[in-house]
């Protein structure tokens, strides 16, 4: 997978690493203890995992999109993006007879998609566009259209039993999109 180019405030992504990114967590199957009708000794791990990790997953807040302009974009006019709540890390815990399994997810990447072939990833939620400050994620519109815009944010996840070292889970991803009509200036010459 290869950056197609550097942006300030992230790296321009191809899709392939967008969706080997968001693939890893999200379409994990959910946990199936064996049937084979044997009782266990002690406490099913796999199942504490699964149980914590899926209270991870149900708390993961949905991005919210936010744009400037915020119901037309124009041709030639940058608009900007941000996220319009901030999201913090969430820890979820699954315990039974002395066993603790805490699982834990937090925001480490935001892939904006702006229309086709114009990706950007970042680290941050983006700072909102002010009149004072412009906002730090844009994009600039060349061709008029109806474009669907996104933020597909990405979580990885880790587990740990107890005060025991962390362990990595991997990644999952949240995603809020809208459709951003873009209208076109058209500079006319007058006579003044």
């Amino acid at each position: 997978v290869r950056a197609a180019g550097r942006h300030p405030g992230g790296v321009s992504v191809t899709t392939s690493l967008s969706e080997a990114i968001g693939d890893c967590i999200r379409t994990l199957p959910g946990y199936n203890p064996p049937e084979d009708g044997r009782r266990r000794r002690g406490p099913d791990l796999g199942a504490l995992l699964w149980s914590a990790l899926d209270e991870v997953r149900r708390l993961a807040p949905q991005p919210r999109l936010a744009i400037a302009p915020g119901r037309i974009g124009l041709t030639g006019l940058e608009s900007y993006f941000w996220l319009a709540e901030p999201v913090a890390p969430i820890t979820a815990t699954a315990a039974v007879r002395g066993i603790r399994v805490i699982a834990e997810a937090a925001p480490a990447h935001y892939l904006w998609r702006f229309e086709p072939d114009a990706d950007l990833m970042t680290h941050d939620p983006g700072r909102p566009w002010t009149e004072s400050r412009p906002g730090n994620i844009g994009h600039t519109y060349e061709t008029k259209g109806h474009y669907d815009v996104s933020v597909e944010l990405v979580w990885t996840a880790r587990w740990r039993i107890g005060t025991r070292p962390w362990r990595d889970l991997g990644f999952f991803s949240t995603v809020d999109s809208r459709p951003y009509p873009v209208q076109e200036i058209v500079p006319v010459l007058t006579q003044g």
